[in-house]
């Protein structure tokens, strides 16, 4: 719209203009009787600058549109002596008018488009309006937003209808999420993507890819190159990290998956880490389909478990499991029978004899 006014008019400069019920810190635009554009008075420092002039509620927004000639030789009589000991573009603009050449004024239909941001505070008023505006594009799209207050969604999101933000959610960067889903309470998205009827809660997930279905926390951890096929679950306190998770795969909660690829059907009990690191790289773990990992298993990658292979409770798997084979590791287990009863006899004698008695 800029470029097109600058062409209509024919001017030498063009600048973008708003009018605000509120101007104050904003440069006011000055026209001459006949409405043209005249100069700029900036109020970054009110003190001295005429009365009529702070009453004007057109203001500049700092967009222009310039005929590069003529804004070269303006912008060599600039000069520094106002209140501010700056350069300042607007004052191009009585030069050009005294050189005989017309300067346009193209006021914004949205002034919201253009507010300023020179503070901290007035970079908060300016995301706030952005993320109202935002929310209300999505929620008119269908998606429902519980409580748009609690709620930031960036510009490159994308949100199917009848997606459910619950309160306390951030979705950034490039997040994409299926018709049907349901975020939150309390969960952040980046660069991420769910599919359709997803559920998300009180989770963290970046770079995460989350297929139709799947179940996320609470309190999950997805990071980048976690891929969770349809279906599958990952519950509590549980974090996954560049690994393929098949379709209807369970990890229920407290594990680490870092580095795997783990097969359809499979379920990871409470506990289960895989091993990835050995101090100088990042080693690969597979599990194959309709595997059982027992609780408290550590894959020592590499490591290969087949299709149907089980692990005992505790095992610590170094070597490749072969597919229906069950994996165990340690001693067997041993009973000490009054184990109690000796202890309690032992902590009486120690006891007493730090009290000086004959134990004797």
């Amino acid at each position: 719209a800029l470029l097109e006014a600058h062409r209509e008019h024919g001017a030498a400069a063009t600048m973008v203009t708003a009018l605000l019920d509120d101007p104050a810190g904003y440069g006011r635009v000055v026209r001459d009787a006949a409405g043209e554009v005249s100069h700029v008075v900036e109020t970054k420092h009110p003190e001295g600058v005429p009365a009529d002039v702070l009453e004007l509620g057109e203001i500049n927004t700092g967009s222009f549109a310039f005929d590069a000639p003529a804004l070269l030789e303006a912008l060599e009589q600039l000069r520094t002596d106002n209140p501010a000991g700056e350069y300042l573009l607007p004052d191009v603009l009585p030069i050009l008018r005294d050189r005989g050449l017309r300067i346009a004024g193209h006021i914004a239909s949205d002034p919201a488009v253009n507010l300023g941001v020179n503070d901290r505070t007035d970079l908060a008023a300016v995301a706030a309006e952005a993320r109202r505006r935002i929310l209300e594009r999505h929620m008119l799209a269908g998606v429902t937003v519980v409580d748009p207050a609690a709620t930031w969604i960036d510009a490159d999101v994308e949100l199917a209808p009848d997606v459910t933000l619950e309160p306390g959610c951030s979705l950034r960067g490039r997040t994409r999420v299926g018709s049907g889903s349901r975020v939150g309470p309390h969960t952040t998205l980046i660069d991420s993507s769910l599919g359709e009827r997803a559920v998300v809660r009180h989770s963290y997930l970046d770079g995460a890819e989350v297929g139709d279905e799947v179940a996320v926390g609470p309190f999950a951890y997805l990071r980048p190159g976690a891929r969770l096929a349809a279906g599958s679950k990952v519950g509590t306190f549980v974090e996954i990290k560049n690994s393929e998770i098949g379709e209807g795969v369970k990890v229920p909660h407290l594990s680490y998956v870092g580095d795997a690829d783990v097969g359809s059907g499979s379920n990871l009990g409470a506990g289960t880490i895989t091993a990835n690191y050995d101090g100088y790289v990042k080693n690969r773990t597979k599990i194959g389909q309709d595997a059982r990992i027992s609780v408290h298993t550590s894959l020592v990658a590499p490591v290969s478990l087949g299709d149907r292979a089980y692990t005992g409770a505790g095992a610590v798997v170094r070597k490749d499991v072969p597919d229906g084979a069950l994996a165990v590791s340690g001693g067997q287990q041993r009973n000490i029978d009054g184990y109690s009863e000796q202890r309690r006899r032992r902590a009486e004698e120690s006891a007493a004899e730090s009290r000086g008695e004959d134990t004797g």
